[in-house]
């Protein structure tokens, strides 16, 4: 059999996902005419090239199928995006609980801590330095005004008034034989001048000398107890040394604490106060306000608030560490809300969740002082009627709710 000249054998067609997408059913279509129309081709071949063609077909027809059924569900997708969220039944809200914001006129407790001691307490010395004879009282001791507490070693001193007496008396005479010289015209007048100028030096340092004795004793000035010893028998101090720890004002107790500015503004005399001491568990002093500093202490830079206690009848001692509750007398409108209405808390800033018909809105707000359950807000709740308590940690703002 004679060989077609012009006849070539087609090539192999190879069936990927990108010669669908070009031209290849065009191809393939004039592949399968001319194997068809020329003579001598080997019936295998064309076999083999029809079983390509209708492979290749229907392999191009699913594709096509394909990306229209791809194109259909995107804009499906597309669709159910941009679709509205159907509203949640009632039943399957979140149920939270809701508490009032009350707005309350009172005063808000300044709490502190100081120390306790007597309203006047003093360190004793002696005017002059020496030896300590005697020291003739204990601490805690309760003693009268007058009492002899501690007295030195008198023998100098003793020595140096009778030195100022004699000296003294030697001058006066001597001032009485230059005066009566004087009026014979014996002793001139700078003579008698000098003469009754030594004198009153003499008087002066007598009476300094009688001084310095009398301040070699110390005496209780008031009726007191005695806080602390300072120093023992047979040591020698220097003058104005302490040597007791003096209290005086009988029973009259004081505690000295500290306020920072904004809470001493808002104090005044008279104004009431509760105390209490660890060492007196469950029990409480009554007090009052007696003495704010106008001058802040200038290492803490805070306000020296003196509080006075009532009669007490237990045994309190100086330096018991008491804490105390101020109640100002000037009142003030303020918001009150409970303490589990907040959420990130943190130092006077936080937020609540606020009930506006069936949702919830996320405020930030101000906070003060807790008050037992509650807390004081100071800023933010003005506009407020609700606050959510229970379910607070599992809402988001703006979302929807059922307030039980």
């Amino acid at each position: 059999m004679t060989r077609n000249p012009h006849w070539r054998r087609p090539k192999s067609i190879k069936l990927s996902k990108n010669s669908i997408a070009s031209s290849v059913m065009p191809r393939l279509k004039n592949r399968r005419r001319r194997c068809h129309s020329t003579p001598f081709i080997p019936i295998a071949r064309r076999r083999q090239v029809e079983i390509e063609f209708r492979l290749l077909k229907e392999i191009y027809m699913l594709s096509r199928r394909n990306i229209h059924t791809m194109f259909i569900s995107g804009l499906m997708i597309f669709a159910s995006c941009h679709r509205e969220p159907e509203a949640l039944p009632v039943d399957q809200l979140t149920l939270v609980e809701a508490a009032p914001v009350i707005q309350r006129k009172m005063a808000i407790p300044i709490a502190a801590a100081g120390l306790l001691s007597l309203k006047q307490q003093l360190f004793l010395s002696f005017k002059t330095g020496g030896f300590i004879s005697q020291i003739s009282v204990r601490e805690g001791q309760s003693v009268k005004a007058g009492q002899v507490l501690a007295q030195l070693d008198l023998s100098e001193i003793e020595s140096q008034v009778m030195q100022s007496r004699s000296n003294l008396q030697k001058l006066r005479r001597d001032y009485e034989r230059v005066k009566a010289l004087y009026e014979d015209n014996v002793a001139t007048l700078e003579q008698f001048q000098n003469i009754e100028t030594a004198v009153l030096v003499a008087e002066s340092t007598q009476r300094i000398a009688e001084f310095n004795l009398e301040h070699s004793t110390i005496k209780a000035p008031t009726d007191g107890q005695i806080l602390r010893k300072l120093m023992e028998q047979g040591e020698m101090v220097s003058p104005g040394m302490p040597v007791l720890y003096f209290g005086a004002g009988g029973n009259e107790w004081v505690l000295r604490t500290g306020v920072a500015d904004r809470d001493a503004v808002q104090l005044t005399i008279g104004d009431s106060a509760r105390v209490e001491f660890d060492a007196f568990p469950r029990q409480s002093f009554k007090g009052s306000v007696s003495e704010i500093s106008r001058a802040a202490n200038p290492q803490s830079g805070t306000f020296e608030i003196e509080v006075t206690l009532a009669a007490v009848r237990q045994r309190l001692s100086v330096g018991f560490v008491g804490r105390c509750t101020l109640f100002p007398a000037n009142a003030k409108d303020y918001f009150l809300a409970p303490i589990e209405a907040i959420v990130e808390a943190e130092g006077s800033n936080g937020f609540v969740f606020a009930v506006s018909g069936d949702a919830v809105h996320k405020i930030p707000v101000i906070l003060g002082p807790v008050l037992n359950k509650d807390i004081v807000i100071l800023q933010g709740v003005e506009d407020i009627d609700r606050v959510v308590t229970t379910g607070v940690s599992f809402v988001k703002d703006g979302e929807r709710v059922r307030v039980k």
